[in-house]
């Protein structure tokens, strides 16, 4: 299990900022943008929510299902730049939206220092050293895809 740091909000925190807040402002500030655009998607500042949307995608696969935490750490700063691009690139066609996607980055920030320090705390058990920045591979993390995995015994008999 993970050590987390002693300022680490309760998780409720989480439940409520991601949901809520931060996914909440981002459909939001898409949509005031879409409409600025004579509802066209296919411009700068949406593929640049998406370019965003991907990396939060990638982050959270990371840390929550392979549990890589020193890559989540770059990727989370990753997610934090391209939050900041997005918020520009919105605020071009509409500065309200980007106002509003900017309250965000509080939050954001204070995850990065979280997962900064979360790393930092946790040395391998083995090694006690702490996980590399950079993928690499490693018997502790392996992604398996659902249709990469075998089935079980009896379902490969009750199929013969």
């Amino acid at each position: 299990k993970r050590k987390v740091p002693s300022w680490t909000p309760p998780g409720i925190v989480f439940a409520i900022m991601w949901p809520l807040v931060v996914f909440g402002l981002r459909a939001a500030t898409g949509a005031m943008v879409v409409a600025q655009s004579a509802g066209r998607y296919a411009t700068t500042p949406i593929m640049t929510l998406m370019l965003h949307l991907g990396v939060a995608n990638l982050w959270n696969t990371v840390n929550n299902v392979e549990r890589r935490l020193g890559f989540s750490v770059i990727l989370l700063y990753l997610l934090w730049l391209t939050k900041v691009a997005t918020i520009v690139q919105l605020y071009r066609v509409s500065p309200l939206a980007g106002k509003l996607l900017a309250i965000t980055m509080t939050w954001l920030t204070a995850a990065a220092a979280l997962e900064t320090n979360t790393w930092l705390i946790n040395p391998d058990a083995l090694s006690g050293k702490l996980e590399p920045l950079i993928p690499r591979k490693h018997p502790k993390w392996k992604t398996v895809f659902r249709w990469e995995q075998q089935q079980p015994k009896e379902d490969e008999e009750a199929s013969t």
